[in-house]
């Protein structure tokens, strides 16, 4: 287990808790649940750190941990490393949004593609911070096609209540950290900004040559062409 003196003070006894939870009962896919501002990647983070040899799936498309945004990604824990934006991408599904309305069913589709390719004993997802209206319908497709032995929800209130009853038996609710870095409307677009520098800073041009690849996904390249009419 790592060290508490690593933690904050304040750190939720939970997190232990559930850790050792995870080693006594081996689960093989964990989903964490949770609204905006609940410390969810933190949580991934400190599980990642604390299994080994383990997936993580970011499907928090708008505020990627594992880069680039706008995509689903699958990375591969390593045996040092500070965060899990340090990890290496074994897979991406292209969503081409931040917003997870836009294109949900590409976004649940990703996710199960990757859950599925993930070669490890235990893969974490991590997910948005969309949890009304729509969001909680997505979370809820989610859950029936992925199928997690263990759903980890932070919870502030009750607002996950509605999402997570027909799953009860397989939730754990989490405390959320008191401490957790809470981000305006602002910042997160200035934290995405900067995720798109970081990915393409070392980017180089390409040629492809459309009619040997074939665009699924897309209305791009299916309509004619336009006359000069």
């Amino acid at each position: 287990m790592l060290n508490k003196a690593t933690q904050p003070e304040d750190f939720p006894e939970d997190r232990y808790e559930i850790l050792d939870y995870i080693k006594e009962n081996s689960p093989e896919k964990i989903m964490i649940i949770g609204g905006v501002d609940t410390g969810k990647t933190t949580l991934v983070n400190f599980l990642a750190k604390n299994l080994k040899d383990i997936a993580i799936i970011d499907g928090d498309i708008g505020q990627k941990s594992i880069l680039p945004p706008a995509t689903v990604s699958l990375a591969y824990t390593k045996e040092e490393f500070l965060n899990i934006s340090e990890l290496s991408p074994e897979k991406h599904y292209f969503i081409g949004s931040t917003a997870p309305a836009q294109f949900f069913g590409d976004l649940i589709v990703g996710i199960k593609k990757l859950s599925d390719y993930s070669e490890k004993k235990l893969t974490i997802i991590d997910t948005t911070g969309y949890i009304y209206g729509l969001g909680a319908e997505i979370k809820r497709l989610k859950i029936e096609l992925i199928k997690p032995d263990v759903i980890l929800a932070l919870q502030k209130g009750n607002e996950l209540n509605y999402i997570l009853k027909p799953y009860i038996d397989k939730v754990k609710f989490l405390e959320v950290y008191r401490g957790v870095k809470k981000y305006n409307k602002d910042e997160r677009k200035n934290i995405r900004e900067e995720k798109w520098k970081e990915y393409f800073k070392n980017s180089i041009e390409r040629e492809f040559n459309f009619d040997d690849i074939y665009i699924s996904g897309s209305k791009a390249f299916y309509g004619e062409d336009i006359d000069e009419n």
